[in-house]
């Protein structure tokens, strides 16, 4: 199978071990991939759903559990941005922050959406909770649903990941080509060759991956 972008690569993984355990918290529920792939797709019905399109920020803003990684792969898997933020920041970092990313959506833990203002929230297309992956915001606003596609591809120098820290008050950026690069040394699949002679994610893979 020819991989060209993470839609696809969450597809295949989705497909290939659908009855295997993807996610599981310790003590807690299990979640195998068919069930990841179910709840991916609703993840961006509701982004897409909410005006949000390939390229747009979306805000990560939980504690660690299964939906938080699905929100991830939602997100990244339908060519966004995502901008996941520590929860130890305090309510005017946060609001900063989002702010400052160009957030248009947020998934959000039911805890730390408490340090939010009503404004922060107001400018925002949508937010979801990471717990049941349920709207609690919405802006009036409509959309087709997620299909992969073309949604996907992202232009040579965009951003998958934002992130910002503590340490030196700044952002990281990790560009779509590099994740790009970095899947194709570290992905075994049977036609390897064949995608190493294609483009994946509309970006040449640099020398040092070949």
């Amino acid at each position: 199978m020819t991989i060209h972008t993470l839609y696809e690569l969450v597809q295949h993984s989705v497909k290939s071990f659908a009855s295997k355990v993807a996610f599981a918290m310790y003590g807690g529920e299990e979640l195998s991939y068919a069930e990841v792939g179910t709840r991916v797709k609703h993840v961006q019905d509701l982004l897409i759903g909410a005006g949000l399109k390939a390229g747009d920020k979306v805000a990560l803003l939980s504690s660690n559990m299964p939906n938080w990684c699905i929100s991830y792969f939602a997100v990244t898997s339908a060519g966004m941005v995502a901008v996941p933020i520590l929860p130890d920041f305090s309510s005017e970092e946060l609001e900063m922050i989002i702010e400052h990313s160009e957030a248009r959506a947020l998934i959000v833990s039911d805890k730390l959406f408490t340090k939010l203002s009503k404004e922060t929230i107001g400018r925002l297309n949508v937010a979801v909770r990471t717990k049941n992956l349920g709207v609690i915001a919405q802006q009036s606003c409509g959309g087709p649903r997620f299909d992969g596609g073309a949604q996907t591809r992202r232009p040579r120098g965009d951003h998958l990941y934002l992130g910002y820290h503590f340490e030196s008050q700044g952002r990281d950026a990790l560009p779509y080509e590099s994740l790009c690069a970095d899947l194709h040394e570290r992905c075994h699949f049977p036609d390897l060759s064949a995608i190493r002679s294609s483009r994946c994610c509309r970006c040449p893979i640099p020398t040092s991956a070949r």
